[in-house]
């Protein structure tokens, strides 16, 4: 085990800094937090270290979470043509707060940021939650120019056939897998004992969601700490919606959905919460 983050068996995420009233009984503690600087960040993470927890970092890897990336605010340069968009030249957003993100060259360098001041600040985790795409985006102009970058020929539009379908798909995953590994090196260049833990939806929820992301792909990446099997009233919800059965009900939903993780880190040494 590579450090103390890595033996919690409960943690629990905020926002907050310590707090007696949420500081229930648990191993670790994740800062989930998107915009702030050090200032800020590295204060906040010490509040739950002083008070004898393992802290690790949790931001959004699929969302501009702060708006501050395809706004230009963090570089100084717009960057509204790596938001993901769907055939009818929607923006796909997020809970309609913030844009899903195509895992562009400048995306990554963005997120890598946030890897090196969350280390940086004190984390002894990183979690970059959710790498994932929609199947049904595609049209952004950065997608189009990663599609020919990567198939060496034109880009097709993932409605107008199945096999561009599945190959948008396709090429969406690796995309994300590329942008979890970039972090990942980032993070043991930065401190080599911190644990790199990728937080994501099960399989089913996915398919029911529309949703590409490289989930098995990922196992196989030396480096990987562990998963984290977010499963909570949405995807469930979403997975309930999908299929017909007398039998049927929440519960045994949400245990199908559980049990993909245990069967996606089985035989390996990955930690699973």
């Amino acid at each position: 085990m590579k450090n103390s983050f890595i033996q919690a068996k409960t943690i629990f995420q905020t926002a907050e800094d310590y707090n007696p009233k949420i500081a229930i009984a648990a191993d670790g503690i994740i800062v989930h937090r998107h915009c702030d600087e050090a200032s800020i960040l590295a204060p906040s993470i010490k509040t739950w270290i002083d008070a004898g927890a393992s802290v690790g970092v949790m931001f959004f890897a699929d969302s501009d979470g702060a708006n501050e990336y395809w706004t230009g605010k963090w570089d100084g340069i717009p960057h509204p043509e790596d938001r993901e968009m769907d055939a009818a030249n929607n923006i796909v957003m997020c809970s309609g707060v913030r844009p899903y993100m195509v895992p562009t060259k400048g995306w990554t360098e963005h997120l890598k940021e946030k890897v090196e001041l969350s280390v940086e600040c004190g984390a002894m985790a990183i979690m970059p939650e959710e790498p994932l795409a929609h199947t049904y985006s595609g049209y952004s102009e950065s997608f189009k120019k990663l599609w020919e970058e990567h198939y060496g020929f034109p880009w097709q539009a993932q409605n107008s056939s199945s096999l561009a379908q599945f190959l948008t798909a396709e090429l969406k995953a690796k995309l994300y897998l590329k942008l979890e590994e970039d972090l990942l090196k980032t993070t043991k260049e930065k401190n080599k004992d911190a644990a790199f833990i990728i937080p994501i939806h099960s399989i089913f929820g996915n398919i029911a969601s529309s949703v590409t992301a490289p989930l098995g792909m990922s196992i196989d990446t030396e480096g990987v700490d562990g998963y984290i099997g977010q499963i909570w009233t949405g995807p469930i919800n979403w997975s309930l919606s999908n299929y017909e059965s007398e039998e049927k009900s929440f519960f045994a939903s949400a245990y199908a959905l559980y049990d993909y993780f245990t069967q996606l880190t089985v035989g390996t040494d990955k930690k699973l919460w």
